[in-house]
């Protein structure tokens, strides 16, 4: 028992003196600083460097006229000089890269930095970029613009979420080497003050690798998406940021006061001295309470009074399993094996995936290991991998269905997992099924992989199977699966997008249809109903389990297992440790009549009045 913790109330109100701003907060919390700008590339607005052409990376099969003439009247330079002014800034940026990637000890860093330079050192990017100087007579910034964009249009153009966001990405590595050639420096963060908020239109994933984050107190940038390499670096950072912030249009000086709150998702420019106090006040508050976080590391993840539920992790790839030890968490949750596959040059490499997953077996020691199989379509895509073009991905050809109708991608790592299993206590899950039919043919392929093990005379361990409940007919289904199954884990990102018939990456959507909903609910209530019937334990990886304010509620609904995002953790355990159980029971009950989101809401905000 703990003596109750709550975070600083985010109903406080401010009356702003000062220009606001808005954009998407990507990760928590409140900073002071001065504005500096990294300068934008001064050819980066040309639109004549989209043009066409039949090649991936844009080579200029016929000259594009318009381009033609814009680009010799302003390129004083001949074409041997423009191509060796290209080829030293790719060598200044790609030997910058290769330094970050032998100091990185951050496997996320290291896989980003490494899809950098595969782009920046494929030979039919650099071909393009060469004829389009020799060809069009383009200056070397123009030309990389031109093969960038068009690469970047292409992706774009394909309508999926994912693929957007590596546009974004690599219009901002094309960003980067146009800076390179500019200033004939690989990095430009040599000489930022200690207090600057940085302000940029974009940042490539290398770039923030390479931020002297101890001189940066937020990053406000103009582009990017939530699920952009960038953002994800930040929230990892727990740097606060904000993306798709148009600052342009405030006319913002250098060095100009700027407060950025990113739990409010807004930028103060110049606040008076009333609105600062309040701010600073709040960011006290703030600090305050992640300060007093970290003496629930070594806490169990339980109520007041000792009713305990496992703390398991979402992560990425093996190098995640030490910060989940040093949180004091119970394991693994949820492997995104696609993700630790991201670079991966093929899928058929069944050795290259038992090595991996040996390896996290063993740092978990015993503890739960949860492999998601791999959860391919929608917004995710693996270079390696052959996808279609679908006019509704999200409700296409993905995860268990992309599997079974690709399934030498499946069997290499169903094998993988069987002879790793011989090594410790594995739990295997299965993406996106819905229906009997579907699970019958996994486990046959499941079962044909054992037997062929067995044949070539190879060893294999048992393998405690469940599925992933993302849509509402897997939870409709669920009473005639569960007699095969060991384990269920609820995916309440899609389970909310299928149920509410709401794109889930549609910000515009996220107020009208959260996911913490009545319908959402009661159908968590009954899988969790089932499953005990069953004697089977339930976990629960979207990132509803990640929300402290929800986990009394889903306490109290009976659930087994929460994995959460790993930097929620400690806010996840002390949200179970300001209540008792009898109190989430009780909480659990009213919100389960509540048939509206206001009543939901109503219920829940008890949880704090209880726990004064």
């Amino acid at each position: 028992m703990t003596d109750a913790l709550f975070p600083p109330s985010s109903a406080q109100t401010l009356t702003p003196s000062a220009n606001i701003l808005y954009g998407c907060g990507i990760s928590g919390g409140i900073a002071f600083g001065q504005a500096i700008f990294l300068p934008s590339i001064s050819s980066s607005t040309s639109s004549a460097s989209a043009a066409a052409s039949d090649s991936s990376y844009a080579t200029p099969h016929s000259p594009d006229t318009a381009l033609h003439a814009t680009s010799q009247a302003e390129n004083q330079n001949t074409t041997p000089d423009q191509q060796q002014a290209f080829t030293q800034a790719l060598l200044l940026l790609t030997d910058l890269l290769r330094q970050q990637l032998a100091q990185s000890d951050n496997a996320t860093h290291a896989e980003l930095i490494e899809a950098e330079l595969l782009l920046l050192e494929d030979e039919e990017f650099i071909q393009a970029v060469m004829q389009s100087i020799a060809q069009l007579h383009l200056s070397a910034d123009r030309a990389i613009e031109r093969v960038i964009r068009q690469h970047a249009d292409e992706l774009a153009a394909l309508g999926d979420n994912y693929l957007a966001a590596r546009a974004e990405d690599l219009i901002s590595l094309g960003e980067r080497l146009k800076r390179v050639l500019q200033d004939g420096i690989a990095s430009p963060f040599a000489n930022l003050p200690k207090d600057c908020i940085l302000l940029a239109d974009s940042l490539t994933p290398a770039e923030f690798s390479a931020l002297p984050l101890e001189n940066i107190q937020a990053l406000v940038l103009r582009r990017g998406t939530l699920t952009c390499h960038t953002a994800i670096l930040a929230r990892s950072a727990n740097l606060p940021a904000l993306l798709g912030c148009d600052f342009n249009q405030a006319n913002i000086s250098p060095h100009t006061p700027l407060v950025l709150d990113a739990t409010e998702q807004c930028l103060y420019i110049n606040p008076d001295a009333v609105l600062a106090d309040n701010l600073k006040q709040k960011q006290q508050q703030l600090a305050h309470y992640q300060q007093a976080l970290t003496r629930f590391c070594d806490q169990p993840f339980a109520t007041q009074d000792g009713q305990r539920a496992q703390l398991l992790g979402n992560i990425a790839s093996g190098a995640d399993i030490s910060t989940l030890q040093q949180l004091g968490m119970d394991g693994v949750g949820l492997l995104r094996t696609e993700l630790m596959l991201l670079n991966a040059p093929t899928l058929d490499d069944e050795e290259l995936q038992y090595r991996l997953y040996c390896d996290c077996l063993r740092q978990l020691n015993g503890q739960t290991f949860t492999v998601r199989t791999l959860d391919i379509g929608a917004d995710k895509v693996l270079a390696c991998l052959p996808t279609t073009d679908e006019v509704n991905p999200a409700l296409g050809v993905r995860g268990i269905r992309y599997s079974l109708a690709h399934p030498a991608t499946l069997i290499p790592q169903l094998r993988a997992l069987l002879r790793a299993a011989n090594q410790g206590p594995l739990r295997l899950m299965v993406p996106m099924l819905n229906q009997p039919e579907e699970w019958q043919a996994f486990t046959a392929l499941l079962q044909q992989c054992r037997d062929d093990l067995t044949e070539s005379e190879q060893g294999y361990g048992p393998l405690s199977l469940g599925i992933v409940i993302e849509t509402p007919a897997a939870a409709l289904n669920l009473a005639a699966m569960l007699p095969q199954l060991d384990f269920i884990s609820i995916g309440t990102n899609d389970l909310t997008q299928h149920t509410m018939a709401a794109d889930r990456s549609n910000t515009s959507l996220s107020q009208q249809y959260p996911s913490l909903c009545p319908p959402v609910l009661l159908l968590i209530k009954h899988c969790i109903t089932l499953a005990h019937q069953q004697g089977i334990p339930v976990s629960l990886c979207g990132e509803l389990a990640s929300n402290p304010v929800a986990v009394p509620l889903l306490f109290g609904m009976g659930l087994d297992e929460f994995s959460v995002c790993p930097s929620q953790a400690l806010a996840v355990k002390v949200a179970l440790a300001n209540v008792s159980a009898k109190q989430c029971s009780e909480i659990a009950a009213n919100a389960l009549k509540a048939r509206y989101i206001s009543e939901l809401e109503a219920c829940i905000s008890t949880i704090n009045s209880q726990t004064d």
